[in-house]
């Protein structure tokens, strides 16, 4: 007797002399020895039972002496009926099953051992197999809030499947935006009340959009985050997304701003951590608003100084007298000093005067000298060069001698009183 899907062995141990030949007969016609009939020995193996297979196996010895024979009947059972599996318990990490035999039925085999096969759901995953007594059954180390699928067998079809779960799911997001606080330039959230769903940490991604600016950060759990640099009184766009060992969660949400003049009370002034690109642009921004403030005051100061110097007006005691300038031949008064607070301009004049009576003779002096103050110019007069020597004065100190010109008249008749007539003196 056997079950189908197992197999069965017939022993048939012959001897004589001489030694019999043996055969094999199926209700009384020869076997063909082919699969699932085997011969191992001195035994007709059946393997991979099925109901037709259920037959009269006789195995036949014969010599020149004579014959003898046995015959088997073979009976093949439907598999044992497979058991059922219940769920007792679920919990985060764990589930706890029982496995209940199924009871026999007529023209069945009787179940001798059992199996358990599980897997996980989503995403699909290989099927484990473990050995199983009936009553109790835990599964530890599963994934949180995940589906699993289980059946349990003896030997034969597998039993019906059964779907479980861990306890537990994706995070939970608020049911509104108003875990968000906004000013004129900041949004506050608090992401405390995101739900884990019963799976432990949560991973929150915030990616907002409006105004022209975009971002994203990644931003823990459980406190207050801080974003700033918004754009007072526009509407902003937030997709929050949380995920942990389940599943994850996406919404969006909607916050405005507050015009710069007045609106939300609360102070929000802290920025979001700034990262590692945003701190060296900063300190990049900062060196260069540094190096242009130092340039800027070196200019400054360069002018400064440039601008304090005062050009120096030489005073006629200081030029170097020319050679070709004579005395006059008579008293020529003399003109008070320059004010220490005037300068020298040179106009150019011309004198003439009218002849001399008879039997007399006239001489004239003409000194013209213009002053004006510092204080009146725009700028002070240039520094004038030294004068030169006799020989070049004429030609080289024509500007110099423009300044300051002396012309002495003698009288009409002549050169008796020794008077010097200079016309370029």
């Amino acid at each position: 007797m056997g079950a189908a899907g197992g197999s069965i062995s017939l022993r048939c141990v012959v001897g004589g002399t001489p030694p019999p030949a043996k055969r094999w007969l199926r209700g009384g016609s020869p076997l063909h020895l082919r699969p699932p009939f085997h011969i191992d020995g001195d035994a007709l193996l059946i393997r991979s039972l099925e109901l037709s297979h259920a037959d009269n196996y006789t195995c036949v010895a014969e010599n020149p002496h004579g014959s003898d024979s046995v015959t088997w009947k073979v009976i093949v059972l439907r598999p044992p009926v497979p058991p059922t599996l219940a769920l007792v318990e679920a919990r985060a990490r764990e589930l706890e099953l029982e496995l209940r035999p199924t009871a026999r039925a007529p023209g069945h085999a009787l179940a001798k051992a059992y199996t358990l096969h599980w897997r996980l759901a989503a995403p699909e995953g290989e099927w484990r197999v473990q050995a199983a007594n009936p009553g109790p059954i835990g599964l530890t180390g599963l994934r949180c809030g995940s589906a699993y699928r289980a059946y349990a067998s003896a030997g034969g079809p597998p039993g019906p499947e059964l779907s479980v779960r861990t306890t537990g799911g994706p995070p939970v997001a608020p049911a509104d935006a108003r875990w968000i606080h906004a000013n004129a330039t900041h949004a506050r959230f608090d992401t405390g009340v995101w739900a884990d769903g019963g799976c432990g940490p949560v991973a929150l991604r915030l990616e907002w959009a409006g105004s022209g600016a975009a971002g994203a950060r990644d931003v823990p759990i459980g406190g207050e985050v801080i974003l700033g640099g918004l754009t007072p009184g526009c509407r902003y766009r937030v997709a929050a997304r949380a995920s942990n060992e389940a599943s994850w969660t996406r919404e969006v949400y909607e916050f405005t701003t507050t015009a710069s003049e007045g609106g939300f009370a609360e102070e929000v002034d802290a920025p979001f951590p700034a990262t590692a690109g945003e701190l060296a642009l900063l300190l990049a921004l900062c060196a260069m608003l540094s190096l242009a403030a130092l340039t800027i005051l070196a200019i400054l100061l360069r002018r400064k100084r440039s601008d304090g110097g005062v050009a120096r007006v030489t005073t006629n005691a200081e030029k170097a007298g020319c050679g070709t300038y004579r005395a006059p031949p008579h008293q020529t008064p003399k003109l008070p000093p320059d004010p220490p607070d005037v300068y020298e301009i040179s106009p150019y004049a011309t004198f003439a005067g009218p002849p001399a009576p008879s039997g007399g003779s006239r001489a004239y002096t003409l000194q013209l000298r213009a002053l004006a103050r510092h204080d009146d110019d725009s700028a002070p007069p240039a520094l004038l060069p030294d004068c030169c020597d006799e020989e070049t004065c004429l030609d080289a100190c024509d500007a110099q001698r423009r300044r300051r010109r002396r012309r002495h008249y003698c009288p009409d008749h002549g050169n008796k009183y020794g008077c010097s007539q200079d016309s370029g003196s």
